[in-house]
């Protein structure tokens, strides 16, 4: 079964495609995007996390 590990503390990337982070899928670094994410999108989910 194929392992994929991401590592969380390292920066995310937002580009024109979606939000774009590195992971390493058995043994190999590749970089994954989230289609679909846009800046709204995280401010959002920042603003909804600081009223909790």
């Amino acid at each position: 079964m194929p392992t994929l590990t991401v590592d969380f503390r390292k920066l995310l990337t937002l580009t024109a495609e979606g939000l774009a982070l590195t992971a390493v899928v058995d043994g190999t670094e590749t970089e994954l995007v989230i289609q679909g994410v846009t800046l709204d999108d995280i401010a959002n989910f920042a603003a909804a996390e600081h009223m909790r």
